[in-house]
């Protein structure tokens, strides 16, 4: 028999959109319609979706869905950290925090107490006219001194006016006629500076040394905030640096003494 509205092997979508087969057949007494799902094909539209090709369907061109994007966030690069390492004692530690929210534990920079202490040391090379240039010398300007150059060793304290000393050292040992060396029972073989590149402030402490021979030479300065017992007077008759008194306490012949500050 026949059904109205059904032929064999026709499409038709139901209401959820699911694409259909419609079949017939025939019982006794009666033709009814049987319809199964069909899932060879996808990707058919139906209803109002244009239909691809090989089945009917509607003209409307489909709705599709946005496509869903994902935004990373931006990367934070970490350029300033707070609070700062001067604000802590050298002697400890503090927790910096990033402007990107990290954190870290760094040791302080604050020179703290009442110890004098080396804070950087710096050579500077002599100009044609006998000054000396003001940006210290690199690596490879060090590198290339000469027989018969002069060199201006100096020294940064931490404090105003420290006791700043040089030592000189040719292939690994000290130099112990150094001129201008003074004799300091606790530092042997150390010469005092010739002077401050910084007058006013007087922090930076300046020794000129030439150089007379190729080798390999090690430049040392140290700094205190009490003067060291220099000795003086002797049968060398050892004179005090600028500043100092030589003070004799024996009346022994050609005794020596010790350099008190004036």
């Amino acid at each position: 028999g026949s059904f109205t509205g059904c032929v064999s092997g026709t499409e038709k979508c139901d209401e959820s959109g699911r694409v259909l087969l419609c079949s017939c057949k025939a019982e006794i007494g009666s033709t009814i319609k049987s319809c199964t799902f069909k899932i060879t094909n996808p990707t058919r539209y139906c209803g109002t979706a244009t239909p691809t090709s090989g089945g009917g369907g509607g003209t409307t061109t489909p709705t599709k869905l946005p496509t869903k994007t994902t935004t990373q966030p931006p990367t934070c690069t970490d350029t300033s950290w707070s609070p700062a390492t001067s604000t802590t004692c050298t002697t400890g530690t503090l927790t910096q925090t990033s402007n990107c929210g990290k954190t870290r534990v760094i040791a302080g920079t604050k020179v703290c107490g009442t110890a004098g202490a080396c804070m950087e040391i710096y050579m500077y090379s002599q100009k044609a006219d006998g000054t000396f240039n003001t940006t210290a010398m690199t690596q490879e300007q060090k590198d290339n001194i000469k027989v018969g150059n002069k060199v201006r060793l100096a020294i940064k304290g931490n404090k105003a006016n420290l006791q700043a000393r040089f030592r000189v050292s040719y292939n690994d040992a000290i130099i112990t006629d150094l001129p201008g060396a003074v004799l300091w029972p606790e530092a042997p073989n150390q010469r005092p500076r010739d002077g401050f590149i910084d007058p006013t402030t007087k922090l930076i402490s300046y020794y000129d040394f030439k150089v007379t021979k190729a080798g390999t030479y090690k430049f040392e300065g140290f700094v205190s905030t009490t003067p060291l017992a220099q000795t003086c007077a002797g049968v060398a008759g050892v004179k005090c640096p600028t500043g100092f008194s030589c003070q004799v306490k024996s009346t022994t012949p050609d005794a020596q003494g010790i350099c008190i500050a004036n």
